[in-house]
């Protein structure tokens, strides 16, 4: 199951996937704030969580040059959701790519088109679509234990698979906030001024701003220059 791919912009060599060590000292304070901001987690545990993020990237990159692709499974989605956070910081994500994996490491989420050429590879193997995924699962938990080690497995497949299961996820995830501007402002906009003439919504519309600027960010702060952040 393709979930993600290497691409580099650096040179047309081989990739050169950083040393363990020097991926796993690179730090980014304002990830693990927009972690906690969206989900209801210590310092500590984010800390945790970004850690383990940053070896499955190597892992991740690091089986893209063995052409063994690595997926992330249910256990393993605490992970997924710091990839999610760290992939919306483009600049710094790019740069770490970069620079530490060798060449940018796309995500992309599992579609259609990726199920209907697993199945026609499957079908090419002489192989049942269930023996397929449990051989790929026993390979990847093979994989990561040659590359990171058994506390690895044991911390991804097991104490992630409990602290962070798919319910305890949904009981983390913080509620989107309103920010000041959007509940003092823009929530004057009722369905009724909606039915009105465009140029009548326009105007009210454009007259609901109190000289601040919301930036969509649902209040969460999405950068230096965003206006939740000069609060």
């Amino acid at each position: 199951m393709l979930q993600q791919a290497l691409r580099s912009n650096i040179n047309n060599g081989p990739l050169n996937v950083s040393d363990i060590d020097r991926v796993l000292a690179y730090q980014n304070e304002d990830l693990i704030t927009k972690f906690r901001k969206e989900w209801n987690v210590t310092q500590e545990e984010a800390e945790d969580i970004f850690y383990e993020t940053k070896k499955f990237l190597y892992l991740a990159a690091r089986c893209q040059t063995e052409c063994f692709n690595i997926s992330v499974y249910e256990q393993m989605q605490v992970i997924d959701e710091m990839w999610h956070t760290f992939v919306l910081f483009t600049d710094r994500y790019h740069h770490f790519c970069e620079e530490y994996l060798g060449g940018f490491l796309h995500h992309f989420p599992f579609t259609r088109e990726m199920l209907r050429s697993e199945i026609k590879h499957i079908t090419a193997m002489n192989s049942d679509f269930e023996t397929y995924k449990q051989q790929a699962y026993h390979n990847q938990i093979l994989k990561i234990k040659e590359v990171l080690g058994e506390e690895t497995v044991i911390k991804w497949y097991g104490e992630y698979a409990v602290n962070y299961s798919i319910d305890r996820l949904n009981a983390l995830r913080m509620p989107l906030v309103s920010s000041e501007v959007s509940s003092k402002s823009f929530n004057m906009i009722t369905s009724e001024i909606l039915a009105m003439p465009k140029d009548e919504v326009m105007k009210i519309i454009m007259g609901s701003l109190t000289g601040k600027a919301g930036c969509g960010c649902s209040g969460k702060g999405c950068g230096a220059g965003c206006s939740c952040n000069s609060r």
